[in-house]
């Protein structure tokens, strides 16, 4: 895998990034710690699903997001301890100061998905996990956004924030019609309840080899760009450099591109 804060994503990925809005808030609270950490805790949602993450209990047991913390946590030398980040359908910039104790570091996840970006230390960008629309087979690609009929319902994530589409929901042009993640959000729009739905081109190429049957458009229309960053809040016993110098290896050396190929290869 964008109602405000959380996205995207994303796998989003997404209501993580809203979540960790509130950790800066704590961290500052406290001082880094004097000894290095002894583990890595990555945060993750249960509104994870792949390709991004399989959560089952208190495990994410496959996955893109599952793939890159263990990865990253074996070249830091350290125990990857995965640490489930409370959701909420809606998350104000303040609201996120119950997380704060529960991880050091998010991934999958981009600055714009939340507005105070700055209470955060950012990886650089590692891939690309921009928003595309899609529609069933048989309709007619819509030149833009704004194409789109009066009303018409879109396929979102509960608790994505989707920036350039916010305007067109406020105004009513667009109605979101929110699905607990992508995957779901794709079963509604193949049903009928959606006419369209806003997903990232991983968890589309998971969908379409998952079910290769579904009659799916063959067009698609970029939303809005975005690219999966990692982020420590400012304060945190973790110290960046060490995990981004990690992650630029991972990319230059081919493995984020290997674990990309597992679940949405192309």
């Amino acid at each position: 895998m964008k109602l405000k804060r959380s996205t995207i994503r994303r796998a989003a990925a997404g209501l993580l990034a809203a979540c960790l809005s509130g950790w800066a808030s704590a961290a500052s609270e406290t001082a880094v710690a004097d000894s290095p950490p002894t583990e890595l805790r990555l945060g993750f949602t249960r509104s994870w699903a792949m390709p991004w993450g399989e959560v089952v209990g208190e495990e994410v047991r496959a996955g893109i997001h599952r793939d890159i913390g263990e990865a990253l946590a074996r070249r830091l030398g350290l125990p990857l301890v995965w640490a489930r980040v409370p959701q909420q359908r809606e998350i104000a910039p303040h609201s996120a100061e119950h997380m704060r104790r529960h991880a050091d570091l998010g991934c999958g996840m981009h600055p714009s998905w939340f507005p105070n970006a700055a209470h955060h230390q950012w990886s650089p960008p590692l891939f690309d996990i921009g928003d595309q629309l899609v529609g069933r087979q048989g309709q007619a690609a819509p030149a833009t956004v704004k194409s789109l009929p009066s009303g018409t319902r879109v396929g979102t994530v509960r608790g994505y924030h989707y920036p350039m589409l916010q305007p067109l929901f406020d105004s009513g042009q667009l109605r979101r019609d929110d699905a607990p993640d992508q995957a779901a959000a794709l079963r509604k729009l193949v049903r009928g309840h959606t006419a369209v739905a806003v997903v990232s081109q991983q968890s589309l190429h998971w969908f379409q080899r998952q079910h290769p049957d579904a009659r799916l458009a063959d067009w698609r229309l970029p939303v809005q760009a975005a690219q999966y960053h990692c982020a420590i809040p400012k304060g945190s016993p973790l110290q960046p450099e060490p995990v981004w110098q990690a992650l630029e290896a991972m990319k230059r050396e081919g493995e984020l591109a290997r674990i990309l190929a597992r679940y949405a290869p192309g």
